[in-house]
């Protein structure tokens, strides 16, 4: 007795009782759509912010991600959800989301850091809200920290230029020196006090194209700098992240479907 089933024994009985596939699909679609509306609802609210930098990053970009991620960060928000009964651990797994991103620009490959930061929630207003808060939190851990070392690459660009002034004072005084030594004498000893005055001018020549080195370093270093700056804003979401309702209908009727035919398919070979 061959008990394997051709494939007319799974077609036939589908087509022939193709209303039953139909309402059971039906069903199924129906009762997907009203499951997906009764199930709770999460709104996601998405920021971007560029990563300050002052003679190199203030935080390396992924030490930015776990300082945003952390307790010093998501202090104020996680006591707010102290009644949700919701910690930091499941507050970051479940509704934080923080992306590096990287832009390249121009032929030298300069690389500007940002942070993605997607925050859900059951309410749109309160992704919003927390999100903002987030960076509100963020960027007054972080701005000391520029600020502090912008300041102190300001003081030295000030005090380089001091020094320049002072050198290039210090230079035209003894080339003056040299010029009257030279016009009022051509004995030994002012030939010898001219030659000593030139070496010191040399000496401050150097020095002051060292320091001129060290001011174009500087300007450099302060033109490339960045300040930590929010890109795009928290919005207000306008439709929930999920449940995806378009794809859990076309799931819902997949399913019925499949499940539909296999109880039919079921039903008409049970003897065999």
């Amino acid at each position: 007795m061959d008990n394997e089933l051709e494939l007319e024994d799974i077609i036939n009985p589908v087509v022939k009782n193709w209303r039953f596939v139909a309402y059971f699909t039906i069903s199924v679609f129906v009762l997907t759509f009203l499951v997906t509306l009764a199930w709770p609802k999460t709104y996601e609210s998405v920021s971007t912010i560029q990563l300050g930098r002052v003679d190199g990053e203030i935080f390396p970009s992924i030490e930015s991600k776990y300082l945003l991620q952390s307790s010093q960060i998501l202090g104020s928000i996680i006591a707010n959800l102290s009644e949700e009964d919701i910690g930091l651990y499941e507050f970051r797994e479940e509704m934080l989301d923080v992306i590096i991103l990287t832009e390249t620009i121009g032929r030298d490959t300069k690389q500007i850091n940002f942070l993605r930061v997607a925050v859900r929630a059951d309410e749109p207003l309160k992704a919003m809200q927390e999100n903002e808060e987030i960076l509100k939190n963020f960027f007054a851990y972080v701005a000391p920290f520029y600020n502090k070392k912008l300041a102190i690459l300001q003081e030295e660009d000030r005090q380089t230029r001091m020094n320049l002034d002072q050198l290039e004072g210090d230079i035209r005084g003894l080339q003056k020196q040299i010029d009257s030594v030279n016009g009022y004498s051509l004995s030994s000893e002012a030939v010898s006090k001219s030659t000593l005055l030139s070496d010191i001018i040399n000496s401050y020549k150097s020095r002051f194209l060292a320091e001129q080195n060290h001011l174009i370093d500087i300007q450099g270093k302060l033109a490339g700098s960045r300040q930590y700056l929010i890109i795009s804003e928290p919005q207000i979401p306008v439709k929930p992240i999920s449940p995806n309702l378009p794809v859990n209908l076309l799931v819902g009727f997949a399913i019925g479907i499949v499940l539909g035919s296999l109880v039919i398919i079921i039903k008409a070979n049970w003897r065999n």
